[in-house]
């Protein structure tokens, strides 16, 4: 809704990193199932709480960022 009225709303860094611990767990995860390695299994706890918790700041943020600017007037 904001792009279409041009009012940029870009990715923020929480999403870019958000992306790259996503990224990293799917990696841990097919090698824990390729290889079934206990490091890699243990690796892949700690990727599973590390999306979980980017994901959900990172979803804040963009939650916020557009609670913002739908309550700008030049929106409607």
């Amino acid at each position: 809704m904001a792009e279409a009225k041009g009012i940029a709303f870009p990715s923020t860094s929480w999403g870019k990193q958000k992306t790259l611990v996503q990224c990293f767990t799917i990696v841990a995860v097919l090698l824990y199932v390729a290889i079934s390695a206990t490091a890699v299994r243990s690796d892949t706890a700690l990727s599973y709480w590390l999306t979980i918790i980017s994901t959900v700041i990172s979803g804040l943020t963009y939650f916020l960022k557009a609670k913002q600017l739908i309550n700008r007037s030049d929106l409607e």
